[in-house]
């Protein structure tokens, strides 16, 4: 996705012979169901009483959509459920939509991109969301000069390696003059900048504004719109061809 993954290997996904129990037990994921209206995925309603739709979803507030139809039961006098397959980590995510165990999610559109590339069976269903990417820096690390050599958190093939990249790349920083280090999940991301073992950090809101105003003194280096102009793109939701 940026100049560090020159010698990414594309994962071949149709190969992928993942067991469904294995996966759920070594992710522990856990499941709930969750009603959302068949003209939210374009179907009909006798389409919708042939079965369940398998999801799952990120933490951002791009996830809305899914979970506002799911607070609404939008769909319950039409009898569709989703179930929601919640993984622990944002690779998982990605996995899980790639590999077929799961049928839609919402993902950054980066993260689609390599699915994609990688010849994963996925489409486009509508956009997730626009804006919300954080970069933020610690207190004091308030010139590009000053983060050569810190370290940054961040998530491979998401937007949110996009944004710090581009940013850095605009101020003649390049990626090879910093660390960057890969995390699992928001949760990771938000604690390991509060207790000071990350420099930087690329975060999704309310995540982004939560960090700002917990940790005194930070540094907003960019929320995207600097970069990209209003409503930038973030987050779509994704299906399997299939569906």
């Amino acid at each position: 996705m940026c100049d560090r993954h020159a010698d990414w290997s594309k994962p071949n996904f149709s190969s992928l012979a993942v067991s469904r129990r294995k996966f759920l037990k070594a992710s522990a994921i856990t499941t709930l169901t969750m009603a959302v209206a068949p003209s939210f995925f374009g179907m009909t309603s006798a389409e919708a009483a042939a079965g369940t739709i398998k999801s799952t979803h990120g933490n951002g507030f791009c996830n809305l959509n899914l979970f506002l139809a799911h607070a609404d039961q939008l769909a319950k006098d039409d009898g569709l459920e989703i179930e929601f397959i919640i993984a622990s980590s944002f690779s998982d995510q990605v996995t899980m939509i790639g590999s077929g165990l799961v049928d839609v999610g919402v993902m950054p559109y980066t993260s689609f991109l390599a699915l994609y590339d990688a010849g994963a069976p996925v489409k486009v269903v509508a956009g997730g969301g626009t804006q919300g990417c954080y970069f933020i820096a610690q207190p004091g690390l308030d010139t590009p000069e000053k983060l050569k050599g810190k370290t940054l958190g961040t998530f491979q093939l998401d937007t949110l390696e996009v944004l710090p990249y581009d940013w850095l790349k605009k101020n003649n920083v390049a990626f090879k003059d910093i660390t960057v280090r890969y995390l699992g999940s928001m949760a990771e991301a938000v604690e390991g900048f509060k207790a000071g073992a990350i420099d930087m950090v690329s975060v999704i809101e309310p995540y982004g504004t939560t960090l700002l105003n917990d940790k005194t003194g930070s540094v907003k280096l960019s929320d995207g719109i600097d970069i990209y102009g209003p409503n930038y793109t973030d987050c779509i939701l994704a299906a399997r061809s299939e569906l």
